[in-house]
């Protein structure tokens, strides 16, 4: 008679994942270090990216310049256009401009010429531009 042996096998145990068997303190620091690298990025995006803090500011900055230059341009314009529309409603306006700035009289009028004390009278020699010591030009 044969006896059969009495050996037990044994099923292998489940597979586990290496993460699994890792050690709970390793877990918390590997999550610790993505959010980490998660807030970089993200912070990353706030301050410097395409439409970033530093962008905004210096796009409102330019914006203000800008509107700033319009206020100016606009208030020269609206200078211009009275003038323009004074010039061609008024003769008066457009007598006062051709006597102030083309020296125009008219037909009949006396003209004086009032001269300040620091300049020559009539008659006398104009002042040289010659630097003291110098020669007159075709003197040797």
């Amino acid at each position: 008679m044969r006896w059969a042996s009495a050996r037990v096998i044994r099923a292998p145990p489940p597979s586990r994942s290496a993460c699994h068997d890792a050690d709970p303190l390793l877990k918390k620091r590997l999550a610790l270090v993505a959010l980490c690298l998660l807030l970089s990025g993200l912070q990353y995006r706030l301050w410097v990216g395409d439409g970033g803090v530093f962008e905004t500011r210096h796009l409102q900055q330019t914006v203000y310049q800008q509107s700033q230059a319009n206020t100016q341009l606009q208030l020269r314009n609206s200078v211009l256009q009275a003038e323009v529309a004074d010039l061609r409603n008024s003769g008066a306006a457009i007598e006062a401009h051709a006597r102030s700035e083309l020296g125009m009289i008219r037909k009949g009028e006396a003209f004086y010429l009032v001269v300040g004390s620091d300049s020559p009278a009539p008659g006398s020699p104009a002042p040289s531009s010659r630097a003291p010591g110098s020669r007159p030009p075709g003197s040797q």
